[in-house]
């Protein structure tokens, strides 16, 4: 018999592994996060040659300028406009 302590484990792998199975955490069940938009898809911005209002586009396909960003908005559910959601919950 060799002196010293009785090996546990059969490798250096089967020692991490174990390791890692001793300190595993079990994760809890996450709701998946929604889909990655951009910044622009849920901007309205204006025009400054023509003064359009676009919803989700930076570039005004009138002038072929890009357009300033006014707040998040999009298209008015009632009667379809352009609107920020400023204007839409009257705030000042």
């Amino acid at each position: 018999m060799p002196a010293g302590r009785a090996r546990s484990w059969c490798s250096a792998r089967c020692r991490q592994a174990a390791y890692r199975a001793r300190h595993r955490t079990t994760a809890a069940v996450l709701t998946p996060l929604p889909a990655a938009g951009s910044r622009t898809s849920s901007g309205v911005y204006e025009c400054p040659g023509c003064g359009d209002r676009l919803a989700g586009q930076r570039r005004c396909d009138t002038c072929n300028l890009f357009a300033r960003r006014l707040d998040e908005g999009g298209h008015c559910p009632s009667c379809g406009d352009v609107i920020t959601v400023h204007e839409l919950l009257n705030i000042e």
